[in-house]
């Protein structure tokens, strides 16, 4: 349904203009995706596990810290080491809830990259008149440059309550 509002009254004239989304044609919006959203991704068949949050502004942008978890190259025992990084990014939504993400990823380990991902909104609820997501799926569109050999990273997002206690 469209939200209308009534315009104010000037030197005698009326007029009526629509204000917010028409939800009933377009129900997603850079507004579905708002506020604090804990991050898993996963590295190929689970070779590394990326832990992490999100903080969406509703306008298009995001950032938020990240660990991984991931094996040293040539450990005969399996060892693992810890990579922190940060990501600023912009996103995209469709519609129909899917939508592209552009971001650039630093690490402490010399990784500085600008890569592209894919999602879907998995879960989303209605939240004062707008759909917020509360999960989405994403996967990235080439290679790990954090993980090497070909590996590729898919992620499942989710939204966090507010801390004050509302949606």
């Amino acid at each position: 349904m469209k939200n209308l509002t009534l315009a104010v009254v000037l030197c005698g004239l009326f007029s009526i203009a629509a204000v917010g989304a028409d939800t009933t044609s377009c129900p997603y919006t850079l507004a579905s995706l708002v506020g604090n959203y804990a991050v898993t991704g996963t590295y190929g068949a689970n070779v590394a596990l990326a832990l992490g949050t999100r903080t969406y502004d509703g306008k298009g942008n995001f950032t938020g810290p990240f660990i991984v978890n991931e094996p040293v190259t040539g450990s005969p025992k399996g060892d693992r080491k810890i990579v922190k990084g940060t990501l600023v990014a912009t996103y995209k939504v469709n519609c129909d809830g899917s939508g592209t993400v552009h971001k650039h990823v630093v690490t402490n380990t010399g990784v500085n990259v600008y890569s592209n991902d894919h999602f879907t909104i998995t879960g989303a609820k209605w939240i004062n008149g707008q759909l917020i997501a509360t999960s989405t799926d994403e996967a990235q569109d080439t290679p790990s440059a954090i993980v090497l050999g070909g590996v590729f990273l898919i992620r499942h997002v989710t939204r966090l309550p507010d801390i004050d206690g509302t949606e």
